[in-house]
């Protein structure tokens, strides 16, 4: 049997052969050199997990066609091992790296089983390089969403990276970023999108992400860092009023906040939506907080006649958001019963 080595530098030497071949070829020849290039990988799949150091010293080698190094890149994600993780994380890392390859790095960490902590090592890394490539970012930020950072400084760059209302594809990796961030331990990236939730305008879907984010680390917001969340959580109760999804995220937020939270839910009780009036006034409910009482009283009074009521489409049935509370209401009245 062929050594390992052996057999991977005979392989690469036939991708070489149809890369030097191309320059001046039509589209449809290219295509077909590459075809017979990517063939090699049978040769090299048996191999399995000894393929991936000399793949790799394929990929670092600076004297071979850069199209050579990518092919090597690709053969090192198909192994499908996490022998291959080393090397693609180099890839991943070197600036002077093709960004086609350094994509199919990205693509091939992201798709090993390799340990968290090392995924996470790499592809933070690279998202901390300010000249990334921008499929390289995307296709980071993509796993680091589910991951998150060693530190959270990078991210909040990337949150920040395409200004403060982002759009479409932008967008989407601001609010990659920010889910990095939710997912990043410690108190420091929880500090990081205290500010960023500011940094968005109100009524932006970035703002939107940035609260959702926040709502994940509750634990930390209600804990260690309630004095500095709590001014934040009070403020964009008031801010973002006429974004309903955003402020049921927001009472499910506030009402964790314990004693406290009766002054930020109480004045939602009038509140002009009905979905949020609704799980407002069962998180008063909970709280025991008959403060809220005349204004749900008010709003039980003629309730056929309340615009709030309506049906709208692609919105809660309005009945169901009545009885809901209805339902909140009956509770208060009993606690305040209880307490004459």
């Amino acid at each position: 049997m062929i050594a390992p080595a052996i057999a991977v530098r005979l392989a690469m030497a036939n991708v070489d052969k149809r890369v030097a071949q191309e320059p001046g070829r039509d589209a449809a020849a290219v295509a077909e050199l590459d075809r017979q290039a990517e063939a090699e990988f049978k040769s090299i799949a048996p191999l399995g997990w000894r393929a991936a150091a000399p793949l790799g010293e394929v990929a670092a080698d600076r004297k071979r066609a850069p199209k050579t190094r990518f092919f090597a890149v690709v053969f090192l994600g198909k192994l499908h091992d996490v022998a291959a993780f080393e090397p693609l994380a180099r890839v991943v890392l070197d600036p002077a790296a093709d960004p086609e390859a350094r994509l199919s790095a990205a693509q091939g960490v992201a798709a090993l089983d390799a340990p968290p902590e090392a995924e996470r090592k790499a592809l933070c890394g690279a998202v901390a390089q300010p000249d990334l490539p921008r499929p390289v970012l995307d296709e980071s930020l993509i796993a680091l969403a589910r991951l998150g950072c060693p530190e959270a400084a990078p991210l909040e760059r990337a949150a920040r990276l395409f200004g403060p209302r982002p759009e479409g594809l932008d967008l989407a990796d601001a609010r990659r970023a920010l889910d990095a961030l939710a997912k990043t331990r410690g108190q420091e990236p929880v500090l990081r999108l205290l500010v960023l939730v500011q940094y968005f305008p109100s009524g932006t879907p970035a703002r939107a992400a940035a609260v959702t984010a926040l709502a994940a680390r509750r634990a930390d917001l209600v804990t260690a860092l309630a004095p500095q969340a709590l001014p934040v959580v009070r403020g964009l109760l008031r801010t973002e009023t006429a974004e309903p999804a955003t402020m049921l995220t927001l009472i499910g937020l506030a009402d964790a906040f314990g004693p406290q939270a009766d002054e930020m839910l109480v004045p939602l009780a009038s509140h002009p939506d009905a979905e949020v009036l609704a799980a407002a006034a069962e998180a008063l409910a909970r709280r025991k907080a008959v403060a809220a009482l005349p204004a749900l009283e008010d709003v039980l009074a003629h309730p056929l006649e309340d615009p709030r009521f309506g049906p709208k489409p692609g919105r809660p049935d309005p009945a169901v958001l009545l009885s809901r509370i209805e339902a909140a209401t009956a509770v208060l009245r009993r606690v305040r019963s209880s307490q004459k």
